[in-house]
């Protein structure tokens, strides 16, 4: 959940950009979204395809299979991981990256649900594999 924009302490209600918090993300982003999910796209349609032998563009194989997947394995990987690296990267102790963890993990998690399979839906649906990761740019929510 993160928004480098943010209303100045002084109340005016200027918007501001946290330049440091736009180039953690963007940092986590360069080495795990980018490497992580360029295989994760690619191995999941392949595995579908070859493994479970669905059809791609099909309702079954985008909709239950491919989203399901998808938001089943990587999206927890993805919180995991995501969480602790910009807790870390902000200069928090161990014990509070565990506390930010615990309580925000499940209601990122619900709401990641709510959000992402309709979003996936779509881009397993109409994009092709080597162009999927590319919606991870798209500000979504």
């Amino acid at each position: 959940m993160t928004n480098p924009l943010k209303d100045r302490r002084d109340g005016n209600q200027e918007l501001m950009i946290e330049w440091k918090r736009v180039a953690r993300t963007s940092f986590f982003g360069f080495q795990f979204v980018g490497p992580v999910g360029h295989f994760w796209h690619e191995g999941l349609d392949r595995f579908i395809r070859k493994r479970l032998l669905m059809q791609p563009n099909s309702l079954r194989f985008v909709a239950a299979t491919k989203v399901g997947i998808d938001g089943l394995l990587f999206g927890p990987l993805n919180l995991l991981t995501f969480s602790p690296c910009m807790s870390f990267a902000a200069g928090k102790s161990s014990s509070q990256v565990m506390e930010d963890v615990k309580r925000d993990f499940f209601p990122a998690f619900i709401l990641e649900g709510g959000l992402w399979p309709l979003v996936q839906a779509a881009n397993f649906q109409y994009v092709p594999v080597l162009y999927q990761l590319l919606q991870h740019l798209l500000p979504v929510g």
